[in-house]
């Protein structure tokens, strides 16, 4: 096990994050409605709600349905970007004597299937809402300049998600510049093969994923 699998592993076992299915009414901020056509939402209205559509078609296995999909509840837009946006997902790549690196981190999620819920993610993954409420408290998000990035929209899976579009960006630092950047101790710079060796065993989570696709 090389040092990066090691760092991995560590991060996994460190993990505490317990998710069950929950056999009670949703508390504090969450709010159910049985007859609102949001039915479940945030009392601030922050984050995201549950929301009812209709759905008419002529290229689909039936020609109409209804059912619920989730939408995020603020958006954002920036320059050169013509879409709304409702979340941020930057790779930051060193460009170093040896080669490239890419900054990422191990982060736990409540619905990922992995030991302690820990996937391997990018830099900087956000949702509006998330960047409004906890902007400060992100890692790098003072260091994520669109203005020097390669960027692209990427929508989400329309079969859940409505109109839900992400920002995905490659951001590159120089070794000077890379060397700057404090990282909390659940990042580490990879190799794009230390990365590929995560993916191949289901290790790291769709943004990455997405990024790595898009720029890589």
């Amino acid at each position: 096990m090389n040092k990066f699998e090691q760092w991995f592993s560590n991060h996994k076992e460190k993990s505490q994050m317990k998710v069950v299915q929950a056999e009670k009414p949703l508390v504090g901020p969450w709010l159910v409605e049985g007859e609102s056509p949001i039915p479940v939402r945030r009392s601030d209205g922050r984050f995201f709600r549950l929301t009812n559509v209709d759905v008419t078609t002529n290229t689909r296995e039936v020609a109409q349905w209804s059912q619920p999909m989730l939408e995020e509840s603020e958006s954002s837009t920036v320059s050169g970007i013509s879409k709304s946006l409702t979340g941020f997902v930057a790779l930051f790549r060193g460009l170093m004597k040896e080669g490239s690196l890419y900054l990422v981190q191990a982060k736990a999620e409540p619905g990922s299937d992995s030991e302690g819920r820990v996937l391997l993610a990018p830099t900087l993954q956000a949702s509006v809402s998330n960047m409004s409420k906890h902007g400060s408290k992100i890692p790098f998000i003072a260091d994520f300049k669109p203005e020097k990035a390669k960027m692209a929209v990427q929508s989400k899976d329309g079969g859940r998600f409505y109109n839900k579009n992400n920002l995905l960006a490659l951001q590159d630092f120089t070794e000077e510049e890379a060397g700057k950047l404090v990282a909390p101790e659940n990042f580490i710079w990879a190799t794009r093969e230390e990365i590929r060796g995560l993916q191949m065993k289901g290790l790291a989570n769709e943004h990455l994923n997405e990024v790595l696709g898009v720029f890589l």
